[in-house]
């Protein structure tokens, strides 16, 4: 399929993005119908060939642009006017994500109230928070624009369980850092967020998603990328709004000698220490021993609320 010349992909100057897949979930991006027809072909070919079968019922098409019309089967294939879900991302709510997180954050709240009752000390519930509240959350929001609204949402629910109490007894800027540190290791989604996007605009090697960043965002990103085109981008929005500005908060704080070298891990904790304020209850005894208690604390051999009773 990438190699047929009769499959014509999206083009974007001169790359071409055509066939992305992972795992068994293939996907083929056709601008017309005679490519449309060309990979039927080429699969019905590779099924009488191999004795594979394919199921078009698990089939879905998303028929996308301005085509003169929109059939309800074509080639064996369903077609739809939005998109469908793909390796687990709702897509059909990529122009608009506020509805979906809104549904989302009441999903991760029934699910917190799940784990209510059983007898958690601090520490394990900020590691359920984690493991099973948050790898959802954040494998969506790896593709998946999200506003500080329902970031803050999001951060409240996991405060709520954390305390097991809707008053929070501290500031709650204290949970996301580490245990080490005097806080209990939560991750912040929204300097997650930030070390995701400059990520993605740093370490992209994907020829069409580096032709689509060098296009919109040349003018906003002069001084970091390279572009040899002239022409004016549009306005930037969504995703790659959020990729300028995770770039501009790190600019600021960091030099670019820097940010040009770190890894994630070590970006996201320096960005916790610059981003969160020491907690009281620590700066007072800075430079004294006995800084890691509460590491020491959290590997006790104790009943959880004697752990729980140190916050």
């Amino acid at each position: 399929l990438i190699h047929n010349s009769n499959i014509r992909g999206y083009k974007l100057q001169s790359s071409e993005v055509k066939v992305p897949s992972y795992a068994d979930d293939v996907a083929v991006i056709c601008v017309d119908r005679d490519s449309v027809r060309e990979v039927i072909n080429v699969v019905s070919s590779f099924c009488a060939q191999t004795g594979s079968v394919v199921n078009f019922d698990k089939c879905v098409g998303f028929w996308h642009g301005d085509w003169s019309s929109k059939p309800e089967v074509f080639m064996n294939v369903r077609w739809k006017t939005l998109p469908t879900k793909y390796l687990g991302v709702p897509l059909e709510h990529y122009q608009d994500t506020a509805s979906y997180w809104n549904e989302e954050t009441e999903n991760v709240r029934l699910k917190a109230e799940g784990w209510r009752g059983r007898d958690l000390s601090m520490f394990a519930r900020s590691t359920v928070c984690n493991l099973f509240l948050i790898s959802k959350v954040w494998y969506i929001l790896q593709v998946f624009c999200m506003s500080r609204m329902n970031v803050q949402k999001l951060h409240r629910v996991f405060a709520v369980f954390i305390w097991s109490s809707t008053w929070e007894r501290s500031a709650r800027t204290n949970l996301f850092r580490s245990v080490r540190s005097g806080g209990l290791g939560l991750s912040h989604l929204f300097i997650r967020q930030i070390v995701s996007r400059f990520m993605f605009l740093r370490d992209q090697r994907d020829a069409f998603l580096r032709t689509v960043v060098q296009l919109r965002l040349q003018n906003a990103l002069s001084e970091f990328i390279v572009s040899s085109s002239t022409g004016k981008g549009a306005a930037v929005q969504g995703y790659l709004r959020e990729v300028l500005l995770s770039f501009r908060i790190l600019k600021v704080r960091f030099s670019l000698d820097y940010l040009s070298t770190v890894s994630r891990k070590k970006l996201y904790r320096d960005l916790v220490d610059v981003l969160l304020p020491v907690p009281l209850y620590r700066s007072l005894y800075c430079e004294g021993p006995g800084l890691d208690v509460l590491k020491r604390v959290k590997k006790m051999p104790v009943k959880p609320n004697a752990k729980s009773f140190f916050f």
